[in-house]
């Protein structure tokens, strides 16, 4: 019933966010478990990637969040 009244591109936007959530809380398990270099790196890797999305999406005027996608 929430597709209706949701166009697709703000579901898929939403999806998309969940899934970058679960894999970033998936990594930080993964670290805190054993402290493993691997997913410190991605973790770092993706937080450098979410700044430079984030500036540029300001830089570019754009809503920089799922709701405003």
């Amino acid at each position: 019933m929430l597709d209706a009244m949701v166009d697709k591109e703000t579901l898929d936007a939403f999806r998309n966010k969940l899934e970058w959530h679960g894999a970033a809380i998936q990594d930080l398990q993964q670290w805190a478990l054993g402290q493993d270099a691997e997913y410190f790196d991605r973790i770092r890797t993706r937080r450098l990637f979410t700044v430079a999305q984030e500036k540029l999406a300001l830089q570019a005027g754009l809503a920089t969040d799922a709701a405003g996608a």
